[in-house]
């Protein structure tokens, strides 16, 4: 079974940073802690503004819930193997099609060259109607597809912040502010 979403565990790690703030530099580092200042508000309502609503994540089901271009194998245009296998669980369906639309998106984003706001608007809309057209059922998804994927989002950086607040573990530091990036895009691409 996968990880769950928006957990009382992850809400008191995330109150508790809020209170200690003034520690962030000394377990993050100065770039980290900056960072995470800056973004503090955005994540903090985020969270909030999703744990107040009722969202309907989806009915739990095998998924694989980090499916992007980086996990395929590809050869002649098809797909021969799947990677991340550890990802494949029984998963709330909407935030993993969400959550790898987001990747997805940002992975086309990347091999562009300055896409604007507007821009990235549309690469979003193209994908949900795409998504929708070849994948029906997933129209239930379509008007929270923002904040479904948004979801997955806070779960990976309640992750990061639990190791090194709890476990002083910089492992996967590089990827914070990957994921404060990825938070923030979804606005701009399924809202």
């Amino acid at each position: 079974k996968g990880p769950s979403h928006l957990t009382a565990e992850d809400n008191r790690l995330l109150f508790k940073l809020n209170q200690e703030r003034g520690n962030w530099t000394d377990i993050l580092g100065e770039e980290l802690a900056f960072l995470l200042s800056e973004n503090w508000n955005y994540i903090w309502n985020t969270w909030n503004k999703l744990r107040q609503g009722n969202l309907w994540l989806g009915s739990c089901r095998p998924i694989h819930f980090d499916l992007h271009p980086h996990n395929l194998l590809v050869d002649k245009n098809e797909i021969t193997a799947i990677l991340d296998f550890e990802s494949f669980q029984v998963f709330h369906v909407g935030v993993a099609i969400a959550f790898n639309g987001l990747k997805q998106c940002r992975q086309y984003i990347s091999l562009g060259d300055n896409i604007s706001d507007s821009q990235k608007i549309e690469i979003g809309k193209k994908y949900m109607d795409d998504l929708v057209h070849y994948f029906p059922q997933a129209a239930e998804f379509r008007d929270n597809f923002c904040e479904l994927a948004q979801i997955e989002v806070l779960r990976r950086l309640c992750i990061i912040l639990r190791l090194n607040f709890d476990s002083h573990l910089k492992v996967w530091n590089d990827v914070l502010p990957i994921q404060i990036d990825n938070l923030k895009e979804c606005t701009k691409l399924f809202k």
